[in-house]
């Protein structure tokens, strides 16, 4: 205090000033007494016990959070101005993570509690312990399967949503001790016969889907943080896609006929799919008495069917023809390693309408390329639209 100030004015010290202290949040002296109390509770209580309730409370905490965000990318959706992503998906996507590592820890705090019981359970039930920590141990085939197809369960995957090519790698990787050699070197054969004189660059076969748009847009968020850059060549093929889908040619035009091919393909496949039109599938043959019991098999979670028997109802489905084919023209052994800039602009320009996962990761690779697509294919609608006067197509658009 300053013996020599204004008296009226005098004001004591404030030792610990909390005259600008609003909520408290940041600020330790005020949390303090909170603590305190908080610490005192978990001393009377069992570490395990106090720790399940704190994990529990953190986990329903951080599911309502998630919900929120769900009804507001629902409300508002995805885009924010100018079309990019909003910053709501990136931190939505670390959320998902943040809920799974609360919850395996919310589980090792509580299973301790439920193995304790288990020794009072009848020996019937208790019996059953060794066989549940092997499955934790290995995974089974199924789950291989299923987690090949970014499925968190073999019965999520559908005929048309199967990959066969990754059905094989599943078998080849899986680590379920059931699997024998003689499996994994029979699906290597039928892999690799799968694969022979296919160029890089084909687009025939189904790879891993997105289950709709937004999981799409998943993917594309975990490619970019996963370390995906954009490619030098990003700004010239989205300048290309432009000219073609205007109606210039490029010269030479022996070094872009694929290029052109590719531009026309994805604008006349965008303007269909808007309009409702089907997509041509593969006949997957599911409703066929004589066919879907090998889908059953195929896809069975019931872990005593065995990958031999799986791998009987792939060839027994291949052989009918249910699987999708590759159309491509067969390339020589020997041009394997090189493809023509050509092919690969065009296969680049295909994959910006694919909802893959290969997709995403190309989708981060070439940006620019994607919004000219997509530019490509709304002004493609519109001039349909507009010859044609069809009120649907402007509705489905």
């Amino acid at each position: 205090m300053n013996i020599k100030g204004h008296s009226p004015t005098l004001v004591a010290t404030h030792p610990g000033n909390r005259n600008a202290l609003k909520s408290g949040v940041y600020s330790p002296s005020a949390l303090a007494p909170r603590v305190h109390e908080l610490e005192a509770a978990l001393a009377e209580r069992p570490a395990r016990a106090a720790a399940a309730d704190l994990l529990r409370r953190e986990a329903a905490s951080l599911a309502a959070l998630g919900e929120a965000m769900d009804e507001s990318l629902a409300t508002d959706g995805i885009h924010g101005r100018g079309g990019t992503l909003r910053t709501l998906v990136s931190h939505r996507l670390r959320l998902n993570e943040k809920i799974r590592r609360t919850l395996d820890a919310y589980q090792q705090a509580v299973v301790p509690e439920e193995s304790e019981r288990s020794h009072h359970l009848p020996v019937s039930e208790a019996d059953i312990a060794p066989a549940q920590q092997t499955k934790r141990e290995h995974q089974s085939l199924a789950d291989s399967i299923a987690k090949a197809h970014d499925r968190e369960q073999i019965t999520m995957i559908t005929p048309p949503g199967f990959g066969p090519e990754l059905f094989l790698a599943a078998i080849i990787t899986a680590t379920d001790p059931a699997v024998r050699t003689d499996d994994r070197l029979r699906a290597r054969r039928m892999l690799t016969k799968r694969k022979r004189n296919r160029p890089a660059t084909c687009l025939c076969t189904s790879p891993v889907l997105a289950w709709n748009y937004l999981h799409f847009q998943e993917w594309v968020v975990e490619a970019a943080h996963a370390g995906c850059t954009q490619d030098r060549d990003d700004q010239t093929l989205a300048a290309i896609v432009r000219r073609i889908a205007a109606g210039q040619s490029i010269q030479p035009w022996r070094s872009f006929k694929q290029t052109h091919e590719a531009v026309e393909e994805v604008l006349t496949d965008g303007v269909e799919r808007a309009r409702g039109d089907e997509e041509a599938r593969p006949d997957t043959r599911v409703k066929d008495p004589t066919v879907s019991p090998f889908w059953r098999t195929l896809l069975s979670r019931d872990l005593r069917v065995s990958a031999n028997n799986r791998l009987k109802a792939f060839q027994a489905l291949d052989d009918v023809g249910v699987f999708p084919r590759c159309k491509c023209k067969p390339t020589p052994p020997t041009d394997l390693p090189s493809i023509t800039p050509d092919a690969w602009r065009a296969f680049v320009i295909r994959l910006m309408t694919r909802q893959t996962y290969e997709a995403a990761l190309y989708v981060v690779q070439y940006p620019e390329t994607y919004i000219a697509v997509r530019e490509a294919v709304d002004a493609r609608l519109v001039e349909a639209i507009g010859t044609t006067g069809d009120d649907s197509s402007r509705e489905a658009w």
